[in-house]
């Protein structure tokens, strides 16, 4: 069923701990792709928490007719609604955790 519109796509990581970062040299490459694979688990178990709660969150917001298969008008615009500011929610939050972590390392680097 094609409902005319479509989610916009995350913008936003959930891990601040990004990969791109270069392990410790302590590591050997066995350790390294270890550690890698968990955080990518890691991260995935987090989206899904994260999707999960947003899709009970918005439903239980938003769907109150059960006489029809197909969502009202009504419904699928508060769902809308109801996903993109969760997303921008979740974004701003992530830049703010992002801001707080850099002024912290700054102020242990000063020390």
């Amino acid at each position: 069923m094609d409902t005319g519109y479509t989610l916009p796509r995350p913008q936003f990581c959930l891990d601040q701990t990004k990969t791109d970062t270069p392990p410790p040299k302590s590591l050997s490459a066995a350790e390294s792709r270890e550690l890698d694979t968990r955080l990518q688990k890691r991260q995935v178990k987090e989206f899904m928490a994260v999707f999960g709660n947003l899709v009970d969150n918005c439903f239980n917001a938003c769907v109150d007719d059960f006489t029809s298969k197909a969502l009202s008008g009504r419904e699928s615009g508060c769902i809308s609604r109801c996903v993109t500011k969760s997303m921008t929610t979740q974004t701003r939050l992530g830049e703010r955790f992002a801001e707080l972590n850099a002024a912290m390392s700054a102020d242990l680097q000063k020390r």
